[in-house]
């Protein structure tokens, strides 16, 4: 697996204009001091820049370049953790290194600002590592970005339909219970945004639920039918790895949540183990 500190490459297109698709996703992100996470940020000419949080400036991070094509708009970069900060970190290496070798070369003695300067390059390098292990914190910027530019020329999915409400029914991102009206749509928003290693949870009663898990770019769905049935969803003939048999798609979970909040079948893909039965 290759070493990304600085986050992983993208790559989107769509059928749009670039003027089109810099509509699109102008008239979907939120405002840069929304309370709610979401994608929020800035698009100047070619370059677009977004991010999470409105609080937490060190989350994770999209840049990208939007282009026009011959057949549309595609928009390439990276998108991981921290990027900005680890820039600065990634200016700030060599200069701390350099400090190091001059003290080193003056042969000044001072082993206790040696250890200092020592102690910080240590943490800058851990610095590269732990962005590279959370670059994937940037999927929920990629899901945006992607739905945005796609879902108009039904090049990938078309979002289901805003009035398809679920009655008595709840939804939930981790703890936090959704304010709107429960419906595709907002499960289909809920699932844009969810952060990495959460979860998105509709409920019909405490003991029946579906619950789907974001985690290294793709989706571990969840249900509950009762008390003590507990199941897993796996992809059906798959080969047998954790990845491939358990790991869904965006499309696959919003699927699966829907049709669970409108009693349809699950998708013909999936089937469901119980979770005792999981290893």
């Amino acid at each position: 697996m290759a070493f990304q500190p600085f986050g992983y490459k993208f790559e989107i297109a769509s059928r749009s204009r670039a003027t089109e698709a810099k509509a699109a996703v102008r008239a979907r992100k939120k405002d840069w001091f929304d309370p709610k996470n979401g994608a929020r940020g800035w698009i100047c000419g070619p370059f677009i820049c977004l991010w999470l949080s409105a609080f937490d400036r060190y989350g994770p991070m999209l840049f990208g370049l939007i282009q026009d094509d011959g057949f549309g708009t595609r928009i390439t970069g990276r998108a991981g953790s921290d990027l900005n900060g680890l820039m600065l970190t990634a200016l700030a290496l060599p200069l701390l290194v350099f400090i190091l070798f001059e003290m080193v070369a003056a042969d000044q003695s001072q082993w206790k600002n040696v250890a200092i300067i020592c102690a910080l390059i240590i943490f800058a390098l851990l610095v590269f590592w732990w962005a590279h292990q959370d670059r994937r914190q940037a999927e929920p910027l990629v899901r945006f970005l992607r739905d945005a530019l796609t879902s108009d020329d039904h090049s990938r999915h078309t979002a289901p339909a805003r009035d398809a409400i679920y009655q008595g029914m709840s939804l939930h991102i981790g703890e936090q219970a959704r304010s709107e009206p429960t419906s595709a749509m907002a499960v289909h928003l809920a699932l844009l945004d969810l952060s990495e290693n959460d979860f998105v949870i509709l409920e019909a009663a405490p003991e029946k639920y579906i619950q789907a898990m974001s985690q290294n770019g793709s989706f571990i769905i969840e249900m509950r039918r009762g008390a003590g049935q507990h199941f897993q969803a796996a992809r059906r003939g798959a080969p047998d790895t954790d990845k491939a048999r358990f790991h869904f798609s965006f499309e696959e979970a919003r699927e699966a949540l829907t049709a669970f909040g409108s009693g349809a079948d699950a998708p013909s893909a999936m089937v469901w183990l119980p979770m005792s039965l999981r290893d």
